[in-house]
């Protein structure tokens, strides 16, 4: 199921890391598997060196960074960022881009899939800041990112970065390891901000652009290549100025094609005709994840010769939940416990894919159950083991887990007292209507022991599950 964001505001923060740097190891063996958390994680998973890196979510709209390497031992924070406090209606939303000793943290705020129609976020300017052990530096405003943030709008490479620049229609490349290093600022810029080596790349209007930012001159351009600059859904770029990309032209599925200086014009890729989330480029080869509701990891090369890697992963559009380095292959699972970042040689998924199918996870609740004044419950059900650990929810039944004996009446075993029954809403929170017997229950009894069924689903068939929970 593609998910797009409104977005709002978005800050761009550049994090000059040394502990980030390590020496290159050779191809894990097996397949490293990482707990990532019981909540989506903003960002990641990305490999450098031998360690991986990712975003997660904390309380009141903040996120931290962690790290940990892929030899094993305890995950380690790198930075924390975040507002402190911003509506409901609204999540952080983070891109990372990171090198050996860079990373890029771009932070925006999104409207929550449960957000009120027509709710739009605070969309004030961003800020590019460049954090280091010295301080911060403030590189430049950015501009409202109401129709950008849906995707990573800074890159970088060992030293060099690239950003969204100082005026509209511009876009910053700085080389961070240079002392007092002036940007250079090139006109003619829209969106996907990507740097390697000497070329940078980014899509303007129709067109997609390569530029050799040592010689400060246009390599290439696609001219008119994609029906309009929103279809652009992913773009990555290679160090010899080939570039991949992957667009959605409207009511139609997904093309995947490349580019490069001594081909300047698309080479469409004969794939299977699908939705495809997002794609990486690394050494000719295009990894990507396609599909729905459980995707699949798969490699390409150049003349569309795919192979399937792994099935069973996540996907969301814009959100770069994989990544590749080497031999080495990194992406994420969703299973009843939580978030899972994998990690495992490309060689070895190539002679062995792996099939993975998340089993139906029993009923959790997030939080617990209380009734308000005016009749009605609210519950919070988890969407462990969902794609993306977000969910719909359908039909929804509060019933008693015994018998109770009142006054003047009995209630028995699997009496309803509360009932959601009408299609299903997107997000895990639920508002239910207290029958008469949940009143009359509700009145004569401070806590009331019940059984909660529920239809649960994300994009794929209907389960019903059922959990014991304490009525309050």
């Amino acid at each position: 199921m593609v998910k797009g964001l409104t977005s709002g505001s978005v800050l761009l923060l550049v994090v000059a890391s040394g502990c980030l740097a390590a020496p290159a190891v050779s191809a894990a063996q097996g397949l490293t598997s990482i707990p990532a958390g019981r909540s989506q994680p903003v960002a990641g998973p990305r490999l450098v060196g031998n360690r991986v890196i990712w975003a997660e979510p904390r309380a009141r709209g903040a996120f931290a960074i962690r790290e940990r390497s892929l030899a094993g031992g305890s995950s380690q924070q790198v930075f924390v960022g975040g507002r402190p406090r911003f509506p409901r209606s609204q999540f952080v939303d983070v891109r990372l881009a990171v090198s050996p000793s860079q990373f890029l943290v771009q932070q925006g705020v999104a409207a929550r899939e449960s957000a009120p129609p027509g709710f739009t976020p605070n969309s004030s300017p961003g800020t590019v800041i460049r954090v280091s052990g010295a301080g911060s530096e403030t590189l430049a405003r950015g501009p409202d990112c109401a129709s950008t943030c849906f995707s990573r709008q800074m890159d970088v490479d060992q030293d060099m970065g690239i950003f969204q620049g100082p005026r509209p229609n511009t876009v910053s490349i700085r080389d961070f390891a240079a002392a007092d290093s002036q940007p250079l600022v090139v006109d003619g810029f829209s969106t996907f901000p990507r740097v390697r080596g000497r070329y940078a790349a980014w899509a303007f209007a129709r067109d997609i652009v390569v530029y050799d930012h040592v010689a400060r001159t246009e390599a290439y351009r696609l001219r008119g290549v994609l029906p309009d600059v929103s279809d652009l859904r992913s773009l990555d770029l290679q160090g010899d100025g080939k570039v991949a990309f992957e667009y959605r032209p409207p009511g139609r599925q997904s093309v995947v094609a490349w580019a490069s200086p001594a081909q300047p014009f698309e080479h469409r890729l004969p794939l299977r005709d699908t939705f495809y989330f997002d794609i990486r480029l690394d050494q000719d080869r295009i990894l990507f994840v396609r599909g729905s509701p459980r995707g699949e990891l798969g490699v390409t090369d150049l003349a569309g010769r795919e192979k399937v890697l792994a099935r069973g992963v996540e996907g969301e559009a814009g959100r770069e939940l994989l990544d590749i380095e080497g031999d080495r292959v990194a992406w994420l699972e969703s299973s009843c416990r939580g978030l899972r970042i994998r990690v495992a040689s490309l060689a070895e998924l190539r002679s062995e894919p792996r099939n993975y199918r998340p089993r139906a996870c029993r009923l959790r609740l997030e939080r617990p159950i209380r009734r308000s004044r005016d009749g009605f419950v609210a519950i919070r059900l988890s969407c462990l083991g969902t794609l993306a650990l977000r969910c719909e929810t359908g039909r929804v039944v509060l019933a008693t887990a015994r018998r109770y004996r009142l006054r003047n009446r009995t209630l028995g075993k699997g009496t309803r007292l509360a009932q959601f029954d009408r299609s299903f809403r997107r997000g895990p929170r639920t508002v239910l209507r207290l029958t008469k017997a949940g009143r009359v229950l509700a009145r004569r009894r401070a806590q009331v022991r019940v059984t909660v069924s529920a239809l649960v689903r994300d994009s794929g068939p209907s389960a019903r599950r059922r959990t014991p929970a304490l009525l309050r």
